[in-house]
């Protein structure tokens, strides 16, 4: 996972990564993960599937784009079948500090969410709800251009659902 990633964040925030924490967890009773950085894999014909799943679109503009290139020694974790799942559960113990000591990010593959919704299966990732990554080291990301609100509401009006309904 080498592509380029997205951060898309309100537009009255300032980014700084050196604000990033470094302790991650997950709560499973609300799913609220805490601590790192997230991404979303930039797509120059919709921008990102977290602007389609996740953000309430009439609003876009308000935010702005942080597009970043991720460095070739980046070691991500990717998630793109149920056998990395049980990895995930069986060797990591769901603990994502334990991870961040061997990966700078792990990255849920989206055309593998969609399957896994297709097939009404049970995963630790459903509710991702998106294309994402979640980085532990930010160190491994350069920024490479912005987006402002505007260009963000102009991907927002393409029409996007996911499945087997990627634009390629």
């Amino acid at each position: 996972m080498k592509e380029q990633q997205i951060h898309l964040r309100l537009a009255t925030s300032n980014l700084d990564l050196s604000k990033v924490t470094n302790d991650y967890y997950e709560s499973y009773e609300t799913y609220d993960r805490v601590g790192g950085f997230w991404t979303s894999t930039y797509r120059h014909d919709i921008c990102c599937e977290w602007l389609h799943f996740k953000i309430y679109k009439p609003l876009a503009e308000v935010y702005n784009g942080y597009v970043f290139n991720v460095l070739s020694d980046a070691k991500i974790f990717t998630i793109n079948s149920f056998d990395k799942e049980e990895i995930v559960q069986n060797e990591y113990k769901n603990n994502y500090n334990l991870i961040a000591k061997d990966f700078d990010g792990i990255h849920l593959d989206g055309e593998y969410l969609d399957q896994l919704k297709k097939r009404h299966a049970d995963s630790l990732f459903l509710h991702w709800s998106c294309d994402s990554t979640w980085w532990f080291n930010t160190d491994k990301l350069k920024l490479g251009f912005t987006l402002n609100g505007e260009e963000i509401k102009n991907f927002a009006k393409i029409s996007y659902k996911g499945f087997n309904l990627r634009p390629q």
